[in-house]
C-alpha cells in the first residue's frame, strides 16, 4: 500500500476534497477515482516507483520533470553525502553479486550499513532501491537528504512587510532586530490591516536577514560608507616582488599612546610620530618624534632617513597639510587656482630628485604605513608605564594612579627608548610582507637582501642645502628681509643688503639654526648671497645706551656704504666731461633751434572777430593796458 491506510480512510479523503483526484466512469456504470502521480508527496512518488522497480526491474527516474544538475551546483557537504552514496550503492551491487537470493542480500546489507557508516545510513529496502535507481540516471538531487529544504527560498512574510522591516533594519541608526519587529508591525496595523495577524514571530524575521541580506549590504546600510570600504568592498592588491628598496617609501604621522612629560616642567602631552617605512621591506628608515605634525617634522624625519638608507626615488604621502606644502614637494590637489599660474621655486623633493605621489583620501587600506602603526602600538607603547590607549576601551583602569603617583617618562628619555627600540626590535622582527620569498626573514635583512643601489648625497652639508626650507617670494625692505616663524619676526641684513632694495626674492633657512638665511633671485633662482640675523636695530622702548649705540652704529655703516656707493657713481668721469644738467639741456635746445621751421601753406583763410564798436564819449581818450607787472608793482608800492 503507498499510503499504507485503509481504502475507506482514502474514500472518507476524496469526499472531503482533502486529495486531489480525477473521475472516470467504467462500461458498468460505476465511478473510478483517479489520483494523479504529482498530486502525491515526494515520499509516496518514492514508494509508488520503488513499486514499479520491484514489479518489473525497469530503472525509473524519480523525477522525469526534474532538471539534472551538475555536481559542482551543491554545497561541499552535500557532494560529500553523494560521493559517499555512490560508493555504498557501488559496494551494494558487489556484495548482492554473493548471494544466490537477493533479497537476504539486501537484508544483510541494510543490517551492516548502519553499523559501518553511522546512524545517518539507517535506511530501509525501498530507500535503499529509491537511491540505486536516482544512482544510475545521475539524479544527485536523490542522493542527498531534501527534507526541509523545499520551502528553502520561500518566506511567509508578505512583500510589503518585508521591504518596509529592510527600510528600517538597514539604517545607519542599527536599530535592533525586534525594535524593527515592532515598528513592522505598527506600519502594517496602519497601512496593511488585513496582513496584521498574519505576521510570523521575530525569529522568522531574523532567519530571513540572514539568508536573504547580503552581508556587505547589510555593512553599508547600518554602519556606513566608511565602513563599507574597509570591510566588505574590493580592493586593488598592490604587487611587491618587483619593487625595490628605496624604490618607494611610505610616510605618515602616528599619535603615541604614551603619555610623557615635558622635559623641565610637569606638563603632559602624547607625542607624535614622523616616520618613513621602506614599501619593499617594512623597514623604518627615518623617523622624527614631536609634539605638533607639522612640515618641519616631516623634513627632520626624511633628513634622518636619507642620512641612514639614502634618497629614495619615490615617496607616498598622506593628503594633511604636514605634507602639502609648497617648499617641501608641492601643494598637489590642495594647490588654488590663483596659485597655480605662481611660479614657485624647486622644492626639497625636486632638489633630492624624489617624486610625490598622494593617497587616496579615507582610504586607509592604500597605506601600509597605518598597519605599521598598529604593531608599533603592540610592541612598543604598550611597553610603557603610562600607556594609555588609542579609546576609552584600550585605557588600562590603572592609569590615573600612575599619573598620580608621577611615574612618567620626559620626552628625552623617552624618544631615546623609541628610537632604541623602532631599530634593535621593530627593524628585526620577522618580516610579514607580501613578498612570499622573504618571509622569515628580519625586516633589515630583507632590504640588504634586495638593494642593489643606493643615491646618497655627496657630503652632509649638500644634503643641508637641498633640505632648506625655502619661502614663497619675499621683498627686500629697508631693513632687509624679514621671517614670520610660528609668529616670530625674524630680520636678516647686512651692510650690502641696500643694493637689493626692493626686489623680489627667495629665502632658504634652516629651522634647526636661524643665524642665517640663504637669498635667491627669484626669476633664475640664482644663489645671491647669505645673510645673517640681525637684531641689533630692533630694541626695546627702555633701551640702554649701550644697545642705542650699538643700533646707531649699525645705522651709519649702512648709511654711510650707501654714501659712499653714490660718490663713487657720480665722481667716475673727468672734470672736464662733468657738464651741467642746465648746461647739456642749453646746448640741445641750441642744436634744435636750427630744426624749428614754421612752413605757411599758400592757402591762408583769414578769420575776423566781426564786433561792433560803441561809439567813444566826448572827451574819452584811449587808456594803456595794464598788465600783471603793473599790478604787482602797485602792490608792493
Amino acid at each position: 500500500m503507498l499510503f499504507e491506510c485503509s481504502e475507506r480512510w482514502i474514500r472518507k479523503k476524496i469526499e472531503n476534497d482533502e486529495i486531489v483526484f480525477e473521475t472516470s466512469k467504467l462500461p458498468n456504470g460505476r465511478t473510478k477515482y483517479k489520483i494523479p502521480v504529482n498530486a502525491l508527496s515526494e515520499e509516496i512518488k518514492d514508494r509508488y516507483y520503488e513499486s514499479k522497480l520491484n514489479k518489473t526491474g525497469k530503472e525509473y527516474c524519480l523525477n522525469a520533470n526534474r532538471k539534472q544538475k551538475k555536481l559542482e551546483d551543491y554545497s561541499e557537504k552535500e557532494r560529500e553525502i553523494i560521493v559517499k552514496w555512490c560508493d555504498i550503492l557501488e559496494k551494494w551491487q558487489t556484495v548482492r553479486e554473493d548471494f544466490t537470493k537477493k533479497s537476504e542480500a539486501d537484508k544483510y546489507f541494510v543490517a551492516t550499513l548502519k553499523i559501518d557508516y553511522g546512524e545517518e545510513f539507517n535506511v530501509s529496502i525501498p530507500t535503499l532501491y529509491r537511491k540505486y535507481s536516482a544512482y544510475k540516471n545521475k539524479d544527485f538531487d536523490g542522493l542527498i537528504d531534501k527534507r526541509g529544504k523545499d520551502k528553502k527560498g520561500k518566506s511567509s512574510i508578505d512583500k510589503d512587510v518585508w521591504d518596509y522591516f529592510v527600510y528600517v533594519y538597514l539604517d545607519e541608526r542599527r536599530l535592533p532586530i525586534m525594535q524593527c519587529y515592532e515598528l513592522t508591525k505598527a506600519w502594517a496595523k496602519e497601512y496593511k490591516p488585513e496582513l496584521y495577524d498574519s505576521i510570523p514571530h521575530y525569529v522568522t524575521f531574523k532567519r530571513r536577514i540572514e539568508s536573504e541580506i547580503p552581508k556587505a549590504t547589510e555593512i553599508y546600510g547600518r554602519f556606513g560608507n566608511k565602513a563599507f570600504e574597509d570591510r566588505a568592498s574590493p580592493y586593488i592588491k598592490r604587487i611587491y616582488d618587483d619593487l625595490m628598496p628605496n624604490e618607494y617609501w611610505i610616510a605618515d604621522n602616528h599619535t603615541i599612546d604614551v603619555i610623557t612629560q615635558r622635559d623641565g616642567c610637569d606638563m603632559t602631552h602624547r607625542l607624535s610620530l614622523t616616520a618613513f617605512i621602506d614599501a619593499r621591506s617594512g623597514v623604518m628608515v627615518g623617523w622624527n618624534l614631536t609634539d605638533n605634525p607639522c612640515s618641519q617634522s616631516t623634513v627632520l624625519a626624511l633628513r634622518h632617513a636619507i642620512k641612514r638608507f639614502g634618497i629614495p626615488t619615490n615617496v607616498y604621502f598622506d593628503n594633511g597639510s604636514e605634507f602639502l606644502t609648497h617648499d617641501l614637494a608641492g601643494r598637489g590637489h590642495r594647490t588654488r587656482k590663483s596659485q597655480s599660474l605662481i611660479k614657485n621655486p624647486p622644492a626639497v623633493f625636486e632638489r633630492l630628485g624624489m617624486h610625490m605621489t598622494n593617497a587616496i583620501v579615507k582610504n586607509a587600506k592604500a597605506k601600509p604605513i597605518e598597519r605599521t602603526f598598529s604593531t608599533f602600538k603592540g610592541t612598543i607603547s604598550r611597553m610603557f608605564e603610562t600607556f594609555c590607549g588609542g579609546n576609552v576601551l584600550e585605557r588600562p583602569e590603572n592609569l590615573k594612579v600612575k599619573l598620580k603617583h608621577g611615574n612618567i617618562i620626559c620626552d628625552s628619555d623617552f624618544s631615546h627608548l623609541v628610537s632604541d627600540m623602532i631599530d634593535n626590535i621593530y627593524n628585526v622582527s620577522a618580516y610579514g610582507g607580501d613578498v612570499k620569498k622573504d618571509r622569515g626573514k628580519k625586516r633589515i635583512d630583507v632590504w640588504n637582501d634586495n638593494v642593489k643601489q643606493i643615491r646618497y648625497p655627496e657630503s652632509e652639508e649638500d644634503l643641508n642645502l637641498m633640505l632648506l626650507r625655502t619661502t614663497r617670494p619675499l621683498t627686500v625692505g629697508r631693513n632687509g628681509v624679514t621671517l614670520n616663524i610660528s609668529g616670530v619676526k625674524l630680520h636678516y641684513w647686512d651692510k650690502d643688503t641696500w643694493k637689493l632694495l626692493n626686489k623680489k626674492v627667495y629665502v632658504r633657512y634652516d629651522p634647526e639654526d636661524l643665524s642665517y638665511v640663504r637669498i635667491y633671485e627669484e626669476d633664475t633662482d640664482r644663489y645671491i648671497g647669505t645673510l645673517p640675523m640681525s637684531e641689533e636695530t630692533r630694541i626695546p622702548f627702555n633701551a640702554t645706551g649701550e644697545e642705542i649705540k650699538i643700533a646707531q652704529s649699525k645705522v651709519k655703516e649702512v648709511r654711510r656704504a650707501i654714501k659712499d656707493d653714490f660718490n663713487n657713481r657720480i665722481t667716475n668721469l673727468s672734470p672736464e666731461k662733468r657738464i651741467s644738467i642746465i648746461d647739456m639741456q642749453i646746448r640741445r635746445a641750441n642744436q634744435g633751434r636750427e630744426s624749428f621751421v614754421i612752413k605757411h601753406p599758400t592757402d591762408i583763410v583769414r578769420v575776423s572777430a566781426k564786433e561792433s564798436e560803441y561809439k567813444k564819449a566826448v572827451g574819452e581818450t584811449h587808456r594803456k593796458p595794464i598788465t600783471i607787472f603793473d599790478i604787482n608793482r602797485n602792490l608792493k608800492g
